[in-house]
């Protein structure tokens, strides 16, 4: 703890205390699903860069946004993959998401035209359709006496709906027609896993604790 608080490369950057020396703190709170709302505190009181953990910052200023995730500069290498979060499959097969460098260019180069700033640019209207009817399905609830709605599963039909109509070019109905699917609620509950694994895992791996 004296290591993380006072000689880490990091410990000059502010943080909460018991979070800076620890991964115990961050962990709970991404297990708990609070750490987005700690983050944001954290960020009110402490500015643009804090320290979430003894390793790890969190940026929210726009420059960080390009340096991190953007285009590498010449001369630049790539930022390696958190290995809390950058697990490869039970077969050792990766993924685009977690690929090494040496893999992630081949996997990603079919990919690229469809992220490029036209074809994004050309979803919009698809996009801002499915906005136009979530809003259109609340109103219509909120009028017909129902005030209180559950927007998880609002939200998931209007995400799976545009997950399906992009690439498929298929017109999802499931917020047209508010209702659910089998299996659809089910990604809720492997997200709520997930936390709670990669928290257990950054706090078991005392490696990654204290470098």
């Amino acid at each position: 703890m004296f290591y993380n608080y006072h000689l880490h490369p990091l410990s000059r950057y502010p943080g909460p205390l018991l979070w800076t020396i620890n991964r115990i703190p961050f962990a709970l709170s991404l297990q708990s699903g609070r750490l987005v709302h700690d983050t944001k505190a954290f960020h009110d009181r402490y500015g643009k860069i804090v320290r979430l953990a003894p390793n790890e910052l969190s940026f929210i200023d726009a420059a960080a946004w390009q340096d991190i995730y953007g285009h590498r500069k010449r001369g630049h290498k790539e930022f390696t993959k958190n290995p809390i979060w950058a697990q490869p499959a039970p077969n050792g097969v990766h993924s685009l998401i977690n690929a090494a460098e040496k893999d992630h260019p081949r996997m990603r180069k079919p990919l690229v035209p469809a992220f490029s700033t036209r074809a994004l640019k050309e979803q919009e209207n698809l996009i801002q359709g499915y906005v136009d009817l979530l809003l259109r399905q609340l109103a219509r609830r909120v009028k017909s006496g129902n005030s209180v709605v559950d927007m998880k599963y609002y939200y998931n039909w209007t995400t799976f709906d545009i997950i399906v109509c992009c690439p498929f070019r298929t017109f999802g109905q499931l917020v047209d027609d508010a209702r659910a699917i089998s299996g659809l609620g089910s990604h809720s509950t492997a997200l709520k896993e997930i936390a709670i694994i990669h928290g257990s895992r950054s706090c078991l791996d005392i490696s990654k604790m204290a470098h």
